[in-house]
């Protein structure tokens, strides 16, 4: 299975800003929260945002980094508990910042 981040990077490579600004609009909590775990679950995520930006003819989340990004995910869907954060696999230092 190709997977969706992939293939935008294979479509933003004329722009360094625009493949990092997109990527993470798109990205999952959990990848933000916890490098290197990726399942179906973050490729369907993508696809919500992807659909939300087609409806709404801009990105949902328009974080300007991985923890602006977070902070606007959970303004809209509210932070997660201390156990859904470590089923993620979140370190205690991100938890700190989350709380």
């Amino acid at each position: 299975m190709l997977q969706l981040g992939m293939i935008v990077l294979f479509f933003c490579l004329y722009s360094k800003h625009v493949q990092v600004s997109l990527i993470r609009w798109w990205r999952a909590p959990e990848v933000c929260i916890s490098e290197g775990q990726y399942n179906a679950n973050i490729d369907v995520w993508a696809v919500g945002c992807i659909m939300a930006q087609l409806v709404c003819l801009q990105a949902i989340f328009r974080g300007n980094d991985n923890l602006d990004q977070l902070e606007q995910i959970f303004e809209l869907t509210g932070v997660p508990d201390v156990a859904t954060l470590t089923q993620m696999g979140c370190t205690e230092s991100m938890k700190e910042l989350l709380e």
